[in-house]
């Protein structure tokens, strides 16, 4: 029995199907992530007119479309460092967020347990992207 498409928005893309390749992250990415998760995250402070632009677009885009969830400063970080600068991968990020974490706020630990080798390789970003979140085929697609 194939699925509507209404019930389809109720799933997550791995919930159909989509079943992602990590790429491992670079030494840089790694020590980065370590050097964050090893501070203590009350030192942990994103604020000012010299925040990255990706963490702009997650910002903005959290208060705009007055989606259920925040990230604590670690999280923004860890996620920063995921992306490796990329808005669309950071959009990504906060969808795999809001389908696990919704009406929570996000910690660090929250971000390693979802991407524990590191974020999707180039193909698996694209399926995501192509079958799944342009096609509005899952929940929170439309973030996208």
């Amino acid at each position: 029995m194939e699925l509507t498409r209404t019930e389809m928005k109720t799933k997550s893309a791995k919930e159909l199907g989509y079943n992602p390749i990590y790429t491992p992250m670079t030494k840089e990415q790694s020590e980065n992530f370590v050097r964050v998760l090893m501070a203590d995250p009350q030192d942990i402070k994103i604020d000012g007119k010299d925040i990255p632009f990706v963490l702009q677009v997650l910002n903005k885009r959290i208060e705009v479309m007055n989606l259920p969830i925040n990230f604590t400063s670690q999280a923004k970080l860890l996620a920063l460092i995921l992306s490796n600068g990329n808005p669309g991968k950071m959009m990504i990020i906060l969808i795999d967020c809001l389908i696990n974490f919704e009406g929570k706020e996000v910690s660090g630990d929250d971000i390693c347990n979802l991407y524990p080798m590191g974020f999707y390789n180039e193909i698996s970003t694209t399926n995501y992207i192509d079958n799944y979140l342009k096609p509005h085929k899952c929940k929170w697609s439309e973030i996208y």
